[in-house]
This record gives C-alpha cells, structure tokens and sequence, in this order.
C-alpha cells in the first residue's frame, strides 16, 4: 500500500477495511494480506479478509483460514464463493471453517441484494454485489461518492 494512501487510510481511520485473498495457493499474496491485517490493527482499524473460494482449492482455503486465524477472529473473515465454473457448495465452506459457523455473503442461500454491504472495484466502481452486472463508477473517493454512485446501480442478480 503507497505510503500516501496509508496515510490517508489512518488520517480517515474508517470502522473496518477488509483485503481480498483471490488466490489462497499464492503463498505471496496470502503473506501479504496477513502482513496487511497486521498493519491496519497497529493502526486501530480493524481489519478484515475476504477469502474468494473456488471448489478446487477448499484445501488452500482451508490452511488460509487457519493461519488468518492467528491474525484475525472468524467473523473478519467472510468466505465468498467464486461463482459460476468453480463455485463451491456450502457445506465446502464448512469445511474450511472446521465445521463452525462462518461468515458468508447473503446470496450464499438466495440471490438477493444486500443491505449491509457494497463492493468497489479496482476500477474504483461500485454495486451491491461483486458478480453483478452494472457497476456504478465513483464521481469521488468517499461516503458520498459511494451513496451516489450505489443509488444509480439497477440491481440485477448474477446468476445467469
């Protein structure tokens, strides 16, 4: 993270910033994040992960979690199911999480919009939902960009 935007991270200090893990075989980019998570809780920002995972990679996603455990408490970790070829099943989720209870999205049972939760993208673009088609582009880079650009998304569900 560019020493500018770190600043500007702790100056704003929000609730919570979650980093995604898109890929729990990259040993690179799981240190990252775990190195990450530690960074935003010196800072007292309480952090959080989403783990993205596909039905092939349950094992990788199951050591991950195990080590972000060491880091960070299950409810900072939400497990998002990649959807579409790979998708994995709920009780796969389970598995990763040892059988005990897990965050998830709110489609992991039924497509439907979120109340609690916006993605942004790299593209700095927004919608309710990370698969969704119609994302919104932010006019500016805080709350009220993310208010105006999510009031002019027309929710469409994913699944195809």
């Amino acid at each position: 993270m560019k020493d500018s935007v770190w600043g500007m991270l702790t100056h704003h200090k929000p609730d919570k910033v979650h980093i995604s893990i898109h890929n729990a075989d990259n040993e690179a980019e799981v240190e990252r994040v775990i190195g990450l998570m530690r960074r935003l809780a010196d800072a007292e920002i309480k952090p959080g992960v989403n783990l993205l995972v596909p039905a092939s990679k349950v094992d990788y996603c199951r050591s991950v979690y195990a080590r972000l455990l060491d880091v960070i408490t299950p409810e900072q970790i939400i497990l998002i199911p990649q959807k579409y070829t790979d998708m994995p099943t709920p009780k796969q989720l389970s598995i990763i999480a040892d059988g005990k209870p897990f965050q998830g999205p709110s489609c992991l049972l039924e497509c439907k919009m979120p109340e609690t939760f916006a993605s942004v993208s790299w593209d700095k673009k927004v919608n309710h939902c990370s698969y969704a088609p119609g994302k919104e582009p932010l006019a500016t880079l805080d709350y009220n960009g993310l208010i105006a650009a999510l009031s002019k998304v027309k929710w469409q569900s994913c699944i195809r």
